[in-house]
């Protein structure tokens, strides 16, 4: 759990999971659909970033398997203060809403509910939703049980690889998704961020051994 300054609340994403996020926004054409928003500072982050895109936030704001519920309030607050127009609430069950929504995103992130059940569901109702050539994208993957059981469960059903992974943020990629652009992101993925972490960690042992 993490909050972030000018910002309101808290979020659960790591900061290389967060840059993955930015990444993909960058690759994908398309609107960005999230599946559990929180307090909305992750969503708040990308539409004042993504200002093209239409942000898409689905949540019932109230405790879950395995998970915390958000707070409307709070994600409202956030997005007042940032001043960004480009995010719509869909406040109820996903299980619900997400099969009403327009088809074609180019993001989709699953990270509501962590049931098994809802997390196959969430899934499924979201490759319905995913643009052919987006990338559908899921949370705690690897560290909640039930959640890596559904994932793998969705993928073998599918037969579908994972394309990349970071930390506990797994990504499918649609069926006609750039090739090129994916192996740019796996280049990332391999070098790029494992560079920038060590120079991150270098970066803070200096300055806790200037200090000392």
């Amino acid at each position: 759990m993490a909050t972030r300054r000018g910002y309101q609340g808290t979020y659960w994403i790591t900061e290389a999971e967060r840059l993955l996020l930015r990444r993909l926004l960058n690759a994908v054409p398309g609107n960005y659909l999230e599946i559990g928003s929180f307090d909305g500072i992750v969503a708040t982050e990308i539409a004042e970033e993504f200002q093209e895109k239409e942000i898409h936030c689905v949540d019932l704001f109230q405790d879950a398997h395995a998970t915390q519920g958000g707070h409307r309030a709070t994600f409202e607050a956030n997005i007042a203060a940032h001043r960004v127009r480009n995010v719509r609430i869909f406040e109820g069950d996903s299980r619900s809403v997400v099969p009403a929504l327009a088809p074609g995103y180019g993001v989709i992130l699953v990270d509501g509910d962590h049931a098994y059940a809802t997390v196959r569901d969430d899934l499924e109702n979201a490759w319905a939703k995913l643009s052919d050539r987006g990338m559908l994208v899921f949370h705690d993957y690897g560290q909640v049980a039930e959640v890596t059981r559904a994932v793998n469960d969705f993928l073998a059903g599918k037969t579908l690889p994972l394309a990349l992974r970071v930390d506990s943020m797994g990504c499918v990629a649609g069926l006609r998704f750039d090739g090129p652009a994916l192996r740019r992101l796996e280049r990332w993925v391999r070098w790029e961020l494992p560079l920038r972490r060590a120079a991150g960690r270098f970066r803070r042992t200096f300055r806790l051994h200037r200090g000392a």
